[in-house]
C-alpha cells in the first residue's frame, strides 16, 4: 500500500541558468492527470533567475521540493545524481528544465510498466523547435518503432550504442537508477548522462515503451550549439563507453564495432570543431590538442578502417597524429579558401 504522503513518483530535475523556460518545464508536471508525483529540482549554481523562480512555484506548491548546490558542478549528471538521492517515489523520471512532458506522461508511463511490469519505461523524444511547440520532424523512437516490445535491459542498451535507435528517458524503478548513479565512478563531464544512461539500461531486468511524449527543445542557445571546451568531455566519455561495451558485449561483438565507429566520428567532428573556430588561446588549443591526441590513441583502428572514406589517402589518418592533424588543417584551410 502507498503511504498518502509519499510521492510514486519522483520527477527529477537539474538546472542551470534556465530561467527563459523553466517555469514551462514546471507547468507542464503540474499539469499532470497523475497527481501523486513530487518534483525535486536541484539547481546547479545558476547566475540568472533560474532559483528565484524555482523558489516561486515551490511557495505555492509543496510538491514541488527545491535544492540548491553550494557551487556549479559543470556536469548535469551530479545535480541529477543528488535530486535521485533527495528523491522518495518509487518511481522516477528524468526531465531536463528547458524541456517538458504531455500532460498525460506520466499517467501513460505507469499504466504500461503495471502491464509489463517493466523495470523501465521508454517515452518518446520529439524534438521541438526553441519555440518549445513547434516540431522537428525528429522522434526517437520513431513512429514505426515497435512500441509494444518488451526488451532485456542489454538487449535495449544495444539499441543506443552507435546509434540512439531508442533513448534513454522515461520511467524508471529509483532504485535502479541510484545504483546506477554510485556505479558511474568516471564519465562525469558534460555528456556524462550518456554514459549513466546505459548503466540504468544494461542493470533492468526488462524494459518497455510507450507513446508518451517527451518534447525536448532545440535550443539555439544551449552550451551544445557553441564552442565550448565543455563539449570535449564527449571524447572522454565515448572511452568510458568503449571499455563499457567491450566489457558488456565483448571486444570484437557488433556492439563494439559500432562503438568504435561512433568514437571515430566524434574525434572527427571535435577535431574538425577546434580548427574551424578561430581566436581560441593557445593555451586552450593546446589542452584541447592534448585530448584529442588521447583520443586518437584510444581509437580501434581495425574496427574503424572498413568505415574510413577516400581510402588510400584517409588510411594516413591513423598513421600518425601529426600526420593527422596536417590532413584535417589543411582541409578546413582548403574549405575557407573555396568559400572566399
Amino acid at each position: 500500500m502507498e503511504t498518502a504522503n509519499i510521492p510514486l513518483v519522483s520527477v527529477v530535475m537539474p538546472a542551470y541558468n534556465a530561467e527563459k523556460y523553466i517555469a514551462e518545464a514546471i507547468e507542464s508536471v503540474i499539469a499532470q492527470t497523475f497527481s501523486n508525483w513530487e518534483l525535486v529540482i536541484v539547481d546547479d549554481g545558476s547566475t540568472d533567475r533560474t532559483w528565484e523562480t524555482v523558489q516561486k512555484y515551490a511557495q505555492k506548491e509543496p510538491r514541488i521540493k527545491p535544492h540548491r548546490m553550494p557551487q556549479n558542478t559543470g556536469a548535469a549528471y551530479l545535480p541529477r545524481k543528488e535530486a535521485v538521492e533527495r528523491a522518495q517515489g518509487k518511481w522516477v523520471v528524468a526531465l531536463d528544465a528547458d524541456d517538458r512532458i504531455e500532460n498525460q506522461g506520466l499517467e501513460k508511463l505507469l499504466t504500461r510498466q503495471q502491464e509489463t511490469g517493466a523495470d523501465i519505461v521508454l517515452q518518446q523524444l520529439v524534438a521541438v523547435e526553441e519555440d518549445g511547440q513547434s516540431p522537428t520532424g525528429q522522434e526517437c523512437p520513431a513512429s514505426n518503432f515497435d512500441f509494444a516490445a518488451v526488451l532485456p535491459g542489454k538487449e535495449a542498451c544495444s539499441l543506443t550504442i552507435g546509434e540512439w535507435i531508442i533513448n534513454g528517458n522515461g520511467l524508471s524503478c529509483r532504485r535502479l537508477f541510484q545504483d546506477a548513479c554510485l556505479k558511474q565512478t568516471s564519465a562525469i563531464g558534460m555528456n556524462s548522462d550518456e554514459y549513466l544512461t546505459r548503466l540504468l539500461l544494461l542493470s533492468a531486468g526488462k524494459v518497455a515503451f510507450c507513446k508518451a511524449k517527451y518534447f525536448y527543445r532545440q535550443n539555439t542557445q544551449s552550451i551544445t550549439r557553441k564552442f565550448s571546451q565543455k563539449l570535449f568531455d564527449s571524447l572522454r566519455t565515448d572511452m568510458d563507453l568503449k571499455k563499457f561495451v567491450q566489457q558488456h558485449y565483448g571486444e570484437r561483438s557488433d556492439e563494439a564495432r559500432r562503438m568504435a565507429v561512433q568514437q571515430w566520428n566524434g574525434l572527427l567532428h571535435y577535431t574538425l570543431l577546434l580548427y574551424e573556430t578561430p581566436d581560441i588561446a593557445p593555451s586552450v588549443r593546446a589542452t584541447l590538442e592534448q585530448r584529442l591526441l588521447e583520443a586518437w590513441k584510444d581509437i580501434d583502428w581495425t574496427m574503424v578502417k572498413p568505415h574510413l572514406k577516400h581510402r588510400p589517402l584517409s588510411y594516413l589518418l591513423m598513421w600518425n597524429f601529426q600526420i593527422y592533424k596536417a590532413i584535417l588543417k589543411g582541409w578546413v584551410l582548403a574549405k575557407r579558401i573555396k568559400q572566399r
